[in-house]
């Protein structure tokens, strides 16, 4: 006959195996809530980024367009000097 302090002591093991494998899949659980979480928080931050300097961009286009011309001519003056032949 098994006696109960032993009877006791298994369902106390048993308890805190099933206690550990719980934790384990609440750890998981919350491991992919915060990465799914994480990616929407970038893409907002990606999103406000883009929207701020296209219209940052727009804004300096319309208010200096001596400025595009001169951007242009210098990008321009890189495409000619690659263009010329090496001695």
């Amino acid at each position: 006959m098994i006696g109960i302090p032993t009877i006791a002591a298994g369902l106390c093991k048993l308890r805190r195996s099933l206690q550990a494998s719980d934790q384990a899949r609440a750890a998981a659980r919350a491991k992919q809530a915060e990465s799914g979480q994480a990616t929407s928080e970038s893409a907002v931050l990606l999103t406000t980024v883009l929207l701020a300097t296209a219209g940052t961009g727009g804004w300096i286009m319309n208010a200096h367009p001596d400025w595009l011309n001169g951007l242009n001519i210098h990008v321009h003056s890189f495409y000619y000097l690659l263009s010329l032949p090496f001695p």
